[in-house]
């Protein structure tokens, strides 16, 4: 049986999918420890809060939370304690810290750090993205001086934090790639071959996120001749990305994504930097091809599938190029749409839970790791 402790900031549905289908495999026992019910952020963007009544789990959203987690090392002395992250959640850092003294088994699931200047959740001044920007590899380097060999194993979100977190001294022999993973939806029908290619955009209006881009694109390939259309959703202040073809919705509510996306032709995932960008899931399970950005940790299941196609965020020309590209020719949208429904039963949270266990299982007996079923 394998015994697995899961510390997460927040118990969102980005993760709580996989957690589910991770506590329901036979020869897997999984704990949640969760910070908090939900961050502030998360509610400023309209998350719902996640039901976690059904799974076993601890909270450290008290007072006590220090008792409360060194008391859960106590307790499950066997465990495999993997966090989210060392740093979203202040009280996980010094818990790690107390937990290696320890001895106890300690690994990660984590995003790569962004290397980019415009802020993660918010606008910011470059002055202060620069520095940002320059500070975050010598802090993880840092990181993985202290505890790069106790720290393992490390399930990688994206291929960017493969490579970093290996540069950064964590044991790449431990370093699993990994994604997010959530519940599918129904497929989409497939589009009419005389109907103008409408795409969709899904997501805050940030400057990261790359809306300008998506915008931008939209604009040039119309000013070429080409027949495509953008609304956008999310929440923020849309107006400097409205122009002839773009339009914008508002917010969908929670859970509705999906649904929504399965109405249109392409999604357009824009990035400069996103950890991973789980719409592209949403998208590929409804039967909708992505077009993605490299900038993005889902441009991995993206390219794997065959279900669109990828684009260098610093050149807008590649993503036009796309759109015209899907625009004269109805075979490609098609083949791409295929494909998503072929390739969705591997973004399921059952698949991705069985190849944690199958990582965990090769970490703790030094086998090889298992196939990765998305890069």
């Amino acid at each position: 049986m394998i015994e697995v402790v899961c510390w997460y900031p927040e118990l969102g549905h980005l993760m709580l999918d996989t957690h589910r289908a991770l506590a329901r495999l036979a020869d897997v026992s999984a704990h949640a420890v969760v910070a908090r019910t939900q961050t502030a952020e998360r509610k400023r963007q309209g998350w719902a809060t996640a039901d976690i009544s059904d799974i076993a789990s601890t909270s450290l959203d008290c007072p006590n939370w220090w008792s409360v987690g060194t008391a859960l090392f106590r307790r499950m002395p066997n465990a495999l304690h993997l966090f989210n992250t060392m740093w979203t959640d202040p009280r996980f850092l010094p818990l790690i810290a107390w937990g290696v003294a320890r001895g106890a088994r300690i690994g990660l699931i984590t995003e790569p750090y962004s290397d980019e200047v415009s802020g993660y959740y918010g606008e910011q001044s470059r002055a202060r993205g620069e520095i940002l920007k320059a500070i975050r590899p010598p802090i993880y380097r840092g990181a993985g001086l202290i505890f790069g060999r106790r720290v393992k194993p490390v399930f990688a979100i994206s291929e960017r934090a493969v490579t970093q977190f290996a540069r950064a001294g964590f044991d790449q022999r431990y370093i699993y790639p990994y994604g997010y993973f959530v519940n599918g939806s129904e497929p989409s029908v497939t589009r009419k071959s005389d109907a103008a290619l409408r795409a969709i955009y899904v997501g805050a209006m940030l400057s990261r996120k790359g809306v300008d881009i998506a915008a931008n694109a939209i604009g040039e390939a119309r000013t070429r001749g080409t027949s495509v259309t953008l609304d956008i959703f999310g929440s923020g202040d849309a107006t400097p990305f409205l122009r002839d073809g773009v339009q914008y919705k508002g917010t969908l509510p929670a859970g509705s994504a999906p649904k929504t996306i399965a109405e249109y032709d392409l999604l357009i995932l824009p990035s400069r930097y996103d950890g991973w960008g789980v719409v592209a899931n949403e998208a590929l399970q409804v039967g909708v091809p992505v077009l993605a950005s490299r900038g993005a940790g889902a441009a991995a299941i993206v390219r794997t599938s065959g279900s669109g196609e990828t684009f260098d965020p610093e050149s807008p020309a590649e993503l036009v190029a796309c759109l015209e590209r899907v625009s004269r020719t109805s075979a490609l949208l098609e083949d791409w749409q295929k494909k998503a429904h072929a390739y969705a039963s591997r973004l399921s949270p059952e698949t991705a839970a069985r190849y944690l266990r199958d990582c965990i299982f090769a970490f703790e007996n030094e086998h090889a790791a298992p196939a990765c079923p998305w890069y």
